[in-house]
């Protein structure tokens, strides 16, 4: 039987409402938001920092952790308020669980979020420097910055509806285009808001710890840092796109 279509609702995603409520959930969470990420984020920063050690890939391992990490957190975020709350060891096991599945889905996001990098990279660099061909290169850059934001912010709730539904890939993907139908700028904007505010802080930070000679000399405590930071950003980053996720998913 075929899929009845969604009845797409008006909802109130106003960016700065969602913000206060995701500040409220991240004090309240935070402890185990902290942990759930940190026992990955900083191990996966120094096996970044380290890359190959004899025939061990370790930057790979490193990723593989980060992946873990990004599930385990997600999984937080997805809690229920009448759900009873999981131990972390628990948590990394359940993620293990739907490793391949968030990895599968994590390949088809990077193969959207590369060219939109690249489109919105090229545009940087196109307006600043005037060529020959600068008008076309401006109006390509655009183009593709554009399409490929909008296919990126369609697609972004697929991990919230593969984790939290226990559902395929490829459902997830369908889940989150149909639901975020008319709905697409509001959601970018929301993603714009929260982006900037992440940028200026971890950018911010890493200015202030630059002027620190340990910090700017040390390769090893700059991996920390960095982990510590992702431990502190990206759970506030996955709260409020978890706010948007369950306005929508209601629906």
């Amino acid at each position: 039987m075929a899929d009845q279509k969604p009845v797409i609702e008006k909802i109130k995603l106003n960016p700065f409402k969602l913000l206060v409520q995701s500040w409220q959930r991240y004090r309240k969470d935070f402890v185990r938001l902290w942990l759930t990420a940190v026992v990955a984020s900083v191990p996966a920063s120094i096996l970044r920092l380290t890359g190959q050690s004899g025939t061990v890939d370790l930057s790979y391992i490193g990723s593989m952790a980060g992946i873990f990490m990004l599930i385990a957190l997600l999984l937080v975020v997805l809690e229920r308020e009448t759900n009873a709350r999981q131990s972390l060891v628990a948590l990394y096991n359940q993620a293990s669980g739907s490793f391949l599945r968030y990895l599968g889905l994590s390949i088809i996001e990077a193969v959207i979020a590369v060219p939109l990098i690249v489109s919105f990279v090229l545009l940087v660099l196109a307006l600043g420097v005037q060529f020959s061909f600068w008008p076309a290169i401006v109006v390509a850059a655009a183009v593709g910055l554009g399409f490929f934001a909008y296919i990126f912010t369609r697609f972004s709730l697929s991990p919230y509806f593969l984790l939290d539904s226990n559902i395929t890939v490829w459902r997830s993907l369908r889940s989150s285009w149909r639901m975020t139908k008319k709905r697409f700028w509001k959601i970018l904007g929301g993603y714009v808001v929260i982006l900037l505010i992440v940028i200026t802080i971890s950018s911010g930070t890493v200015q202030l710890l630059n002027m620190v000679p340990l910090f700017r000399q040390n390769d090893f405590v700059n991996a920390i840092i960095s982990g510590l930071l992702a431990s502190l950003l990206l759970p506030f980053l996955l709260v409020y796109v978890g706010k948007i996720y369950d306005r929508v998913a209601a629906r």
